[in-house]
Parts: structure tokens; sequence; C-alpha cells
């Protein structure tokens, strides 16, 4: 594979994450963190064997410190240009991988400090350096002789594959990237596909360092952030991103024993998916740095990338469809009738009182044996006639009653309406009007309905806009002017100058603006 494909490790960029500020959403790990986080995720490692792999030269910290030899204030995250500890080298740059300097497992004296991305590497390291060996041979007498020399090969491919990882740096780099990216793109990783998690701000501190971003703000960095920084740094070009990307969208997909559930998985909060364990969440870890490079390259060359369980095999039709999935809310809805998940009724039956309600529930227990609920039939007891049609002085009653009925399923619900016929009756109305289904409760509070003044149009639009924006629609040869505007929104219906088709394609131009 040509180099025009790979990504290399920038020099120092250990230092340059530190101090740039790729550290506060995705903090670096103390070194007994980082074993841990490990462990969550079906990766077995230690102390020891990362001293081990790091003296081979092919895995190491981000950077590493030891205690100064004067009084001092903690390493301060991010770290500042006039701050010493790296100019004395109480800190120092560790992703270069040479011999390490200053390392003593178990040594209050030291820390090293791990980026949770490198974890994808570690991996392949350790993949490198555990075989699975059947020893039952060895018990026999006669094969004594053969141990000797299996331990010399293995010695001689343990010797020939840490000089082959000490000059790869591509799955390294990848990882360096991502932690360089996390504080623009991390957040964007943690979501459910409704929600993102922004952190990053507050204090935090352990016996060496302090991170102090109390007065940080997630969207200000981001308005300010400028991803051609980063393409400079690791000379990206898009092959090369993309292959970045392909390659933890393949392992992670390679890895996780859920990957045929991923579209339900991703509408889980992320705080919920952290409950996995083993290879399952390791493929989330990784997931999520996939997402981190798809996010980079699209702000980079304006290219959306497949989802990474869709970059591998070829796909005939998307299931749902692309053009769906614009649609958060609808996207989730076919993916749960999938999977047969779908909460909502398949069918809604509404009774006007409570005996004809329980005389359905006992004719489906009775002779279909089970709940109507769980063929999907939802009964709903209107308490009676005037809830559906209204009373004679009270013609509102039906949207109100439906707006309980949505509130009672967890749909908050608003309305807008032009200032005609019952729409101020209805708002003195609501003020009065006591919820069905929980007691002690109105139906709605009344600053979730609007009435305009007169009307949405004339309300939110002047007559010239409103006058320029039917001619831009208009389909006809006939000019509409201002004044006619003018005249027509003084008339009972302000929209009767303009045909239906008109009014529809208004609409959509609101929408647009």
């Amino acid at each position: 594979m040509t180099d025009k494909l790979l990504i290399t490790v920038p020099p120092k960029i250990g230092e340059r994450i530190v101090k740039d500020g790729g550290i506060r959403c995705a903090p670096l790990l103390l070194q007994e963190k980082f074993i841990e986080y490990c462990k969550k995720r079906g990766i077995n490692i230690n102390a020891e064997r990362l001293q081990i792999l790091e003296n081979l030269g092919v895995f190491g910290p981000i950077f590493r410190v030891k205690m100064p030899n004067e009084e001092t204030q903690k390493l301060n995250l991010p770290v500042a240009e006039d701050d010493p500890w790296f100019a004395k080298e109480w800190a120092w740059d560790t992703t270069a991988l040479g011999k390490p300097a200053y390392l003593v497992v178990n040594d209050d004296d030291n820390e090293s400090y791990y980026s949770i991305f490198q974890i994808e590497y570690l991996s392949l390291v350790l993949s490198e350096f555990t075989i699975n060996w059947q020893i039952e041979d060895y018990a026999s007498e006669e094969n004594q002789g053969e141990t000797q020399k299996d331990i010399t090969q293995v010695r001689e491919f343990a010797s020939s594959r840490a000089a082959d990882l000490a000059k790869h740096q591509f799955r390294r780099a990848i990882g360096y990237l991502c932690q360089y990216i996390s504080d623009r793109y991390y957040p964007h990783s943690l979501s459910n596909m409704r929600t993102i998690k922004v952190g990053g701000g507050g204090y935090s501190e352990d016996a060496w360092t302090e991170r102090y971003s109390i007065d940080w703000n997630w969207r200000a960095y981001s308005k300010a952030w400028d991803p051609k920084t980063v393409e400079t740094l690791f000379d990206l070009t898009p092959k090369k991103l993309r292959h970045a990307y392909e390659t933890l969208a393949v392992q992670q997909e390679a890895e996780d024993p859920l990957s045929k559930w991923y579209q339900l998985i991703q509408f889980i909060d992320t705080t919920q998916r952290d409950a996995l364990q083993g290879s399952a969440l390791y493929a989330e870890s990784l997931r999520r740095g996939a997402f981190m490079l798809r996010r980079l390259h699209q702000e980079l060359y304006q290219e959306e990338l497949p989802h990474p369980n869709e970059v591998t095999g070829q796909i005939i039709k998307h299931f749902p469809e692309l053009e769906v999935r614009k649609d958060v809310r609808r996207y989730m809805e076919l993916v749960v009738n999938r999977f047969n998940l779908n909460p909502q009724p398949r069918a809604t039956v509404f009774v006007e009182g409570e005996s004809e309600y329980k005389s359905l529930e006992i004719i489906f227990e009775k002779y279909f044996g089970t709940h109507p609920g769980a063929l999907g039939i939802e009964l709903v007891d209107l308490t009676g006639i005037d809830v559906a049609t209204g009373g004679r002085h009270d013609r509102f009653r039906a949207i109100l009653r439906l707006i309980d009925y949505l509130h009672h399923h967890q749909t908050f619900t608003f309305l807008m309406l032009d200032n005609e016929n019952y729409a101020q009756q209805l708002m003195k109305g609501v003020k009065k009007a006591v919820s069905t289904y929980h007691k002690g409760r109105y139906v709605t509070d009344p600053k979730n309905i609007k009435v305009w003044k007169t009307c949405f149009e004339q309300d939110n639009f002047s007559a010239t806009e409103i006058t320029h924006a039917l001619n831009a629609l208009n389909r006809t040869n006939n000019r509409i002017r201002r004044d006619d505007v003018v005249s027509a929104l003084r008339k009972p219906n302000p929209m009767c100058l303009a045909p239906l088709y008109l009014i529809q394609d208004f609409c959509i131009f609101l929408r647009k603006k």
C-alpha cells in the first residue's frame, strides 16, 4: 500500500494534543484508568505488559510526567505556552516510541497518560504478540527436544513482529487524530440520533495535573474551529481520511456481536450503551472514533461517508431509504417496526364511556385470551359523547381532549391559531379544562397555545414580503400588486386573494425561509 493512502504520526503530536486542547471532551486517562477502560472492553492488559510493549517500541502513552525537582504548581491542561513542565522535561511527549525514559512500573515518582482512542491500535499490537499454544505434546519425554526449538522460533517471530510494528505509523496515527479532534467532534459521537451530549467544561485533577475549563464553551469552540488546521497537521487528503475512517469502521463491525442490530442500537441512549461489556463495548468505542472521522471528512470535503456499519458489503437498497433518514423520528419509527418494537398502537378504538371500554376489554380477554394491548390495539374512553362532539357552548372540546390524549402518551403538544371564529373562546376555556387522564391536572399550560393578534401571515410578514412571495410562486402571467395584498389582508379571510395551489406553495416557501 502506498503512502498516498496512509496518514502518519506528526512530530510531537502528544505535546500538540495537550497544548491545542484535545483533552476536554475525552480526557486522557492515567495508566490505571486506561487499563480498567481496556479490560471492560475485553482487552486484557496490565502495567507490566504496557512497559514491555513500550520497551519494544511498539506502543506507548501520549505523554509522561515525573516528579519535579523543585516546588511548582501542577501541570495545567490544556498546557499554556509558558508552562514550564515540558520545557524543563518534567513532562515529555512519548508518541515517538523511542526508548522510554524514566519509566518504572508501580513507581509513585512518574505517571503515564493514555488516550481512549489508542485502544484499537493496542488491540492490534496484542494480537500480534498473543498466541494460542497447545502444550499437551510437551508432556511426553520424546518431545522434550522440540521445546527449545519452538521457543527459539517464537522468540524470532516476536522480534520480527516488534521490528515491523515499530515502523508502523498508520494505525497509531488514527488514534492520535481522533484524540486531537475530540474536543470538536466527540459530543457528536455521543448521540442517540436526536440529541448529543456536550461536556468538557468543569474542573478535575489528579496527583500530577489539573484541568480547568469552567469557562470553556463547546458551541463557541465549534464555531471558531477550523478543520483545515487538522488537515495540515496530519497531511490529510480525502483518500487518506476516508481510508482511516473505513479502517475504524470495518474493525468495529468485525468486532461487534451486535452489528446486525446497529440500526436499532443507534437510537439507544449512550449511557445505556456504556453498560455493555466486552467486545460489544469495544465496538461501541471504535464506532465513536469512526463517527468523529466521518464528521471531519464531511466538514473538510463536503461529502458524507456511509454509516460505519454500512462500509462493507454491497447495499442493494437501504432500509429505511436514505431520504427517510433525514426525518430521524420517521427513521426510528420504521426501524422499530422492522424489529417489531414499535409501542404505538396498530389500531385505536374510541368508545363513549367506561362500560364500553370494560366490555371490549373483557371480550378480548375471554374470546381471544389476551389483552387488546398485546395485539397492538388501544382502547380510549372518551368519558362521554360531548368530549368527541363538543356541546353547543363548547365547540372546541374535541381539540383539547386530543391534546390531553397526546400528553397522556408523553407527546408535548402546541397549538397555533388565527384570531377568528372561536379562538378567543378556546383560550378562555383552556384555563379551566381539566385532564381526563390525570386527576388534579389541567389539559395543558395556556402558554402552549398561541392565538395570533390577527393571523399568522399578517402578524409575521409585511404586505411587501407577502406580495414578493406570491409573485415568486405565481404560476400565471398576472402580477399581484402590493395594494391588492393590503386590501385582501383587511378582509375576514386574509388569503382570499390567492387560489388554493398558491396558498400551498406559499406554505412551502415559508418553511424554506
